[in-house]
C-alpha cells in the first residue's frame, strides 16, 4: 500500500487523495490508471459470462453423432447381410464415412457444443490471469480485495449458470439419440424378422388365405400356382376367396384376369364369375359386368353363362 508522502498516512491503491490531508499524489496517476483499466477489464469479463449462452437441442445433438453414425452403420450392415441387400450395405459404408468425419471434428473441438466449452474456458482463464496480476500488484490494499471478491463471485455465479445449461443441452441432445437409436434398432431387427419369418412361411391354403384376410392380395395371387396342387379342392375355397376380396375392393382388372387364368373352366368358375357380376352391378358398372359376361365362354358347364346372363337382365 502507498504511503503519503505529506501525513506518511497509507492512502487506498484507488485513491488519488490522501484522506487525511488531502494531498493530490499526481506522480501515481499512471499506476492508478492500470488498477483502474486492470478493474474495468474484470468488470466486462463478468459482463460477457452474464450474457446466457445459445443453448439448441441441435447443438446437443451434434455431439453425439459420433455415437449414432457407428450405430447406424452397424445396424445397416447387419440388416444387408440378414436380407442379402446391396442398397443397405452402400449406406453402412455411407454411415462409417460420416463416423469418421464426426470422430476428427470431435477430436479436433469442431463440434457447436466442444467451442462452447472452448469459448468459457478462455473467458475463466482471461479473467483467472488478470485477478491474480491485480492481487500480485494491488492485493494488500482492503478496497481492491473487495472489489475483486464481488467480481469474482459474481464471475463464479454467471460461468455456473452457463456450464449448466451447457450439460442441459448436452443431455437432452444424448437422450434423442439414444432414443433414435433404440427405436431404429428395433425397428430394423423387427422388419428383418418379419421379412425372415414370412419367407419361412410354409406355401399351402392356410397362406393363402391369411394374405385374402390381410389384404395383401398381390402375395395371394403370387403363390396361388405354387399351392393349387396341396389343396383338397382343387384350390376352389382359395379362388373364390380371393375373387371375393378383389370384388369388394372394386379392382375389376384384377379380378376378371384372375378368373380367366385361374377360375373359368375349374370348380366353382360359376360361383366366382357370379360374385364379379353382382360386385359390377352394385357399383352401377352394368357394361363391364355385360362385358365380362360375353367373355365366359369356357365355362364348366355352358348353361352357367346363360344363368350370368340372367343376373343381368
Amino acid at each position: 500500500m502507498r504511503e503519503c508522502p505529506v501525513c506518511k498516512e497509507p492512502m487506498p491503491a484507488l485513491s488519488k487523495v490522501c484522506p487525511v490531508c488531502g494531498y493530490v499524489d499526481k506522480s501515481e496517476v499512471a499506476e492508478n490508471d492500470e488498477l483502474v483499466n486492470q478493474i474495468h477489464l474484470l468488470e466486462e469479463y463478468v459482463k460477457q459470462a452474464s450474457h446466457d449462452v445459445h443453448v439448441s437441442v441441435g447443438k446437443g445433438i451434434s455431439r453425439y453423432m459420433v455415437l449414432f453414425h457407428p450405430v447406424m452403420a452397424l445396424l445397416l450392415f447387419v440388416m444387408g447381410a440378414m436380407l442379402g441387400s446391396l442398397l443397405l450395405w452402400v449406406l453402412s459404408a455411407v454411415f462409417l464415412v460420416l463416423f469418421i468425419m464426426a470422430l476428427i471434428k470431435c477430436l479436433h473441438g469442431k463440434t457447436s457444443a466442444a467451442k462452447q466449452y472452448e469459448e468459457l474456458k478462455h473467458l475463466s482463464a482471461d479473467f483467472e490471469s488478470t485477478r491474480t496480476r491485480i492481487e500480485l500488484s494491488y492485493g494488500k490494499n482492503r478496497e481492491v480485495r473487495d472489489a475483486l471478491k464481488k467480481l469474482n463471485d459474481q464471475f463464479g455465479e454467471h460461468i455456473a449458470r452457463q456450464q449448466g445449461a451447457l450439460k442441459s443441452q448436452n443431455l437432452r441432445g444424448l437422450i434423442i439419440v439414444c432414443i433414435a437409436l433404440v427405436i431404429l434398432c428395433w425397428g430394423g431387427f423387427s422388419l428383418c424378422k418379419a421379412i425372415a419369418q414370412d419367407e419361412d412361411k410354409p406355401l399351402d391354403e392356410s397362406t393363402f388365405i391369411e394374405y385374402v384376410q390381410q389384404g395383401e392380395l398381390e402375395k395371394a395371387k403370387e403363390i396361388y400356382p405354387q399351392i393349387v396342387s396341396t389343396c383338397l379342392d382343387e384350390g376352389e375355397n382359395c379362388r373364390q376367396a380371393l375373387i371375393e376380396a378383389l370384388a369388394a375392393a372394386g379392382n375389376w382388372n384384377e379380378a376378371t384376369g384372375f378368373f380367366d387364368q385361374y377360375c373359368m373352366g375349374q370348380r366353382g368358375d360359376y360361383k366366382a364369375a357370379e360374385t364379379i357380376v353382382r360386385g359390377m352391378l352394385a357399383a352401377g358398372a352394368e357394361a363391364e359386368a355385360q362385358d365380362f359376361v360375353s367373355q365366359c365362354t369356357r365355362l364348366r358347364y355352358s348353361s352357367d353363362q346363360n344363368k350370368l346372363q340372367k343376373l343381368i337382365h
